[in-house]
C-alpha cells in the first residue's frame, strides 16, 4: 500500500497539505478507514460525494460517469499508517461485501447503515466491479472542507 500527496514547494520548503488521493480504477483500488469516536452513535453509512471545484481548492476530478464501485470492509481492527511501523506494509484481506456504489457527478451515493463501534476503526476498500466494466473514478479529498452528514 502507498499514500499519495500533493506537495508544493513554497519558499519556505515544501509543503504536504492533508489531502487525500481517492483513486478506483480496474487495476488500483483505494483503501479508506474510519475511527468511530462518538459513544453510543454506532450506526455508520459510507457515502461517496464527487467534490466541486472552488477558489481554494482543485479536487482534480477524472470520473468514467457513472462508475460502479464495491465497497469491501477489510479485516483491520488497527489503525493504518505509515507512522506505525509494518501497518501498511499490504492491504487487509476482504472480509465481506458491504454494498456496492453508483459513482456519479450529479448525486452522492451512499451504502445503508450498519454497525460501527465506539472507539474502533472500519476499513473499507473501494473497488471497481467486475460486473459493471469501465469504472474510473479519480479525485482528491479535502481534509479542511466540513462533513456534509446527509447532504
Amino acid at each position: 500500500m502507498r499514500e499519495d500527496e500533493r506537495g508544493r514547494p513554497t519558499e519556505f520548503g515544501t509543503v504536504y497539505p492533508d489531502d487525500r488521493h481517492i483513486l478506483v480504477t480496474d487495476k488500483v483500488s483505494t483503501v479508506v478507514q474510519f475511527r468511530h469516536l462518538d459513544y453510543a452513535m454506532e450506526r455508520c453509512v459510507v457515502n461517496i460525494t464527487i467534490p466541486q471545484q472552488d477558489g481554494h481548492f482543485d479536487p482534480a476530478v477524472k470520473l468514467a460517469d457513472p462508475s460502479m464501485v464495491d465497497v469491501w470492509v477489510l479485516d483491520a481492527a488497527t489503525e493504518l499508517s505509515r507512522y506505525i511501523s509494518g501497518s501498511m506494509e499490504r492491504a487487509p484481506a476482504r472480509r465481506e461485501l458491504l454494498t456496492t456504489l453508483t459513482v456519479s457527478r450529479s448525486e452522492a451515493s451512499h451504502s445503508s447503515e450498519f454497525h460501527c463501534t465506539s472507539g474502533k476503526f472500519t476499513t473499507v476498500e473501494l473497488a471497481c466491479s467486475p460486473t459493471h466494466p469501465g469504472c474510473s473514478v479519480d479525485f482528491w479529498q479535502d481534509q479542511r472542507a466540513k462533513p456534509i452528514g446527509g447532504k
